[in-house]
């Protein structure tokens, strides 16, 4: 008899099959007719932006059979939406419990990112967020994992929420539908008991006649939070659902539009029509390195000319490109519009200033959801549930080593900071190369109690032996030793050493 835990992971095994699919199969297959008109429009939308990131945008001009295609998709979605995943999960997201220690709780945490992959599922969590403006994550018991969880990055347009109408941010119920393989619709509920402080999951399946049947026993969720943790890709007030990088996608179409139409007009008009009277159609032939000949001294030859103007349209097409990157505050990086060269790192945030301040705001939202996550996280694995992380981001532009270097050389100098903290900032382990520059300290002098001893016992070490100067013959033994050393390229003893 299986247990209500296999029950759930039976469960859970078949919708991830389901949440595979690309997602225009997943709205193909989802049952959504019993659900209100706003939640199908989602699902409809989270479908079309998820086609206008995969370059499937709408062809804008028609196509006679037979004759050439003269569409063209330019598919500057799938940038923007990459470029602000790079940027937000680009590198590494500490998490960190207590400052400067590794606590038992930061390692059970660091097992369960282990365990799933982390930057990875960060970056795919990021980047349904990103095209739909929410993202949904959830914790389940995993007893084939070291850590025993299991972290699923749930497609949005398979969750229906439902919440307090007084407040969006207290969730009630939420249901995950999909097709399973034998072809039955499904659906899981989590709904919040009348305790307060469970929850309870059962499964329904959609009976021939359109009705949902309730299937096996119902279960409890023996905590007070659901395991699914819902969270914004950017603001939108009063609102459950976050906004989407391709809020304006739209202008990829005007941008397909004018990039479509500049083909059809060089196809048709790009190359001079010839023209003329006194030819027959054999004459007129006009074939690459021939020559047009007739005996028909009346013959005129002419060549209709394109007198549109093709720098409007292409002023066009770069306006609406700029202007879309412009909305979704992305920089364009056009090589034929700017000079990179050597910048400066105030330069690279001028230039990357809109996207730096669409990353900081999505890293407080980001932020907030990881930071409850976590606190799920441990408290499932028996830590307690009042541990709150600190989540640090890293910058994702490049550095500016020279800037960087001077800045630290300044706080340490003042006493700002620490070597230690120096240190971190500079990418090293503290700990480890403070290990290193004693050993090699104590190799030296090591080597310079070597060189002494046999100096004052006459060995010659392989330096070269020359007449002490009228300098140095006034320099005691142990003088003349640190004066040979430096000669060597030795260095210098210690005072301990010396003794």
């Amino acid at each position: 008899m299986a247990t209500f835990w296999e029950k759930i992971q039976a469960s859970y095994k078949a919708a991830l099959e389901a949440w595979r699919a690309s997602p225009t199969d997943r709205v193909k297959s989802l049952p959504l007719d019993d659900l209100r008109p706003e939640e199908r429009d989602r699902a409809a939308k989270y479908d079309l932006l998820w086609r206008y990131y995969g370059g499937q945008f709408k062809r804008p001009l028609k196509v006679t059979p037979g004759k050439p295609d003269d569409n063209v998709l330019i598919n500057h979605c799938r940038r923007i939406v990459d470029k602000g995943v790079s940027f937000l999960m680009g590198q590494e997201v500490d998490f960190q419990l207590a400052e400067g220690q590794k606590t038992a709780e930061e390692k059970a945490l660091d097992e369960v990112w282990t365990d799933n992959h982390k930057m990875s599922l960060l970056h795919d969590i990021a980047l349904n967020g990103g095209i739909c403006g929410t993202y949904h994550i959830q914790i389940m018991p995993d007893k084939e994992r070291a850590s025993g969880v299991r972290l699923v990055n749930l497609y949005p347009g398979m969750v229906f929420p439902e919440w307090n109408p007084n407040d969006v941010d207290d969730v009630w119920v939420y249901q995950l539908r999909w097709r399973s393989e034998d072809g039955k619709v499904r659906r899981t509920i989590w709904t919040l008991r009348e305790d307060g402080k469970t929850w309870e999951f059962f499964e329904e399946v959609m009976s021939g006649r359109g009705r949902w049947v309730k299937e096996g026993a119902s279960g409890i969720w023996e905590y007070s939070w659901c395991p699914i943790i819902s969270g914004k890709n950017l603001p939108n007030p009063n609102n459950f659902f976050g906004l989407s990088d391709l809020e304006d996608a739209d202008l990829n179409d005007a941008v397909n539009f004018v990039a479509s139409n500049m083909n059809r007009i060089t196809r048709l008009y790009g190359h001079p029509v010839p023209w003329g009277f006194g030819f027959s159609q054999k004459e007129l032939s006009v074939d690459p390195g021939k020559a047009v000949l007739t005996n028909n001294e009346k013959a005129n030859l002419q060549y209709l000319q394109m007198t549109s103007d093709m720098g409007n349209s292409l002023g066009l097409l770069q306006r609406y490109t700029t202007d879309f990157y412009k909305t979704a505050r992305v920089p364009e990086m056009d090589p034929s519009l700017m000079t990179l060269g050597a910048q400066s790192g105030f330069a690279l945030r001028v230039l990357y200033g809109d996207l730096i301040e669409k990353t900081t705001t999505k890293q407080l939202l980001y932020g907030d959801a990881l930071v409850e996550l976590n606190r799920r996280i441990l408290d499932f694995r028996g830590k307690g549930d009042d541990k709150v992380v600190t989540v640090h981001w890293k910058d994702p532009l490049p550095p500016d080593e020279r800037s960087e270097i001077a800045a630290l050389g300044f706080d340490m100098e003042a006493k700002l900071c620490s070597k230690e903290t120096a240190s971190k900032k500079r990418g090293y382990d503290f700990e480890t190369e403070n290990a290193r520059l004693e050993e090699e300290q104590k190799g030296q002098m090591n080597l310079g109690e070597a060189l002494l001893t046999n100096f004052n016992q006459g060995k010659n070490l392989g330096i070269p032996q020359k007449a002490p100067t009228q300098a140095t013959a006034a320099l005691t033994p142990e003088a003349q030793a640190q004066a040979a050393m430096q000669a060597a390229g030795v260095g210098t003893l210690s005072a301990a050493a010396a003794e």
